[in-house]
């Protein structure tokens, strides 16, 4: 495995996750966006980038790793959807929120019924 590989997977998953989580969220901006340089086409490297950028503030970026992961693996994860709805909540496209969440029904209707139920406080916030 080249070293630019074994790089991107230091960066991807529980690491910028646990700095995010200790409320380090430069370190773990610099570290998603790294993940993104090393990995440009996975899909994973752009959710983890997008998870992270939302709960740092910058939704708008988050929104744009969000899409490309849903581009880039066309059978993407259910989890997926809900990243992207809360990038576009969190910068304040609340219908575009809205619309992300449908998909996961299906796969979790108590969750989305929740999100359902907050989609009202979306619409009026």
């Amino acid at each position: 495995m080249s070293s630019s590989r074994l790089e991107y997977w230091r960066l991807s998953g529980l690491p910028a996750r646990q700095t995010q989580d200790e409320k380090r969220h430069d370190e773990a901006v610099a570290d998603a966006k790294r993940a993104i340089q090393l990995a440009p086409g996975s899909a994973d490297a752009a959710e983890l980038a997008s998870y992270v950028l939302a709960a740092s503030g910058h939704p708008e970026e988050a929104a744009v790793q969000s899409e490309k992961a849903m581009a880039l693996n066309l059978n993407y994860p259910a989890v997926y959807p809900g990243t992207l709805g809360d990038a576009y909540r969190l910068s304040g496209r609340n219908e575009e929120g809205i619309a992300a969440f449908r998909p996961m029904e299906p796969e979790a209707p108590d969750l989305a019924s929740s999100i359902g139920g907050q989609a009202d406080n979306m619409r009026t916030s």
